[in-house]
């Protein structure tokens, strides 16, 4: 198998960065908002999650919904496509064994 073929390289390619990875996992129980995920990654600025939030959002990771009119009541959550890439760390594979792949 190729290198570019690989699943999981695929898997890579959306979540590299220094706090992407912590920012799924912390997604993974459910719903957070942007206080909520600071928490989770305290050493990370807020510009800095700020960016990598934004990338995941482009690359259809997660979802941001906004509350009310208040930008402060924002609301992230994992995409279907997101909850794919929960690989179990031990097997690097999810259930179906299909990372980075939508079901």
């Amino acid at each position: 198998m190729r290198l570019s073929e690989c699943p999981v390289r695929a898997t890579i390619d959306v979540i590299e960065g220094k706090w992407k990875p912590i920012v799924v996992n912390a997604l993974k129980p459910g719903t957070l908002r942007f206080g909520q995920l600071r928490r989770h990654v305290p050493e990370a600025t807020r510009k800095v999650l700020t960016e990598q939030l934004r990338e995941l959002e482009k690359d259809q990771i997660i979802t941001r919904k906004v509350l009310g009119q208040r930008w402060e009541r924002v609301e992230y959550a994992l995409t279907p496509y997101g909850r794919t890439l929960g690989a179990d760390s031990r097997t690097g594979s999810d259930t179906n064994g299909e990372v980075g792949q939508e079901a």
